[in-house]
C-alpha cells in the first residue's frame, strides 16, 4: 500500500515540475484555469504508469 502512495506522490511532484517546466503545452480546454489543471493531470498520468514500474522495481531489490 506505502509503495502505491509513494507512486502517486512523486507522480505528482515529476507533474508539477513538468508543468513548471514545460507549462501548458496541450490545449485541452477553453479557459486557462482549466487548461493548466488537465495539462497537470495529463502529465500525472503520463507519470503515473513509469514511476509505479520503478518503484516496485525498486522494493524488490531491497
Amino acid at each position: 500500500m506505502i509503495a502505491v502512495i509513494l507512486s502517486l506522490i512523486i507522480s505528482a511532484i515529476l507533474a508539477g515540475v513538468t508543468w513548471l517546466v514545460v507549462g501548458s503545452r496541450i490545449r485541452l480546454k477553453d479557459s486557462e484555469q482549466a487548461n493548466d489543471a488537465a495539462n497537470f493531470g495529463a502529465y500525472f498520468a503520463a507519470f503515473l504508469l513509469p514511476v509505479v514500474v520503478f518503484v516496485f522495481y525498486v522494493i524488490e531489490l531491497l
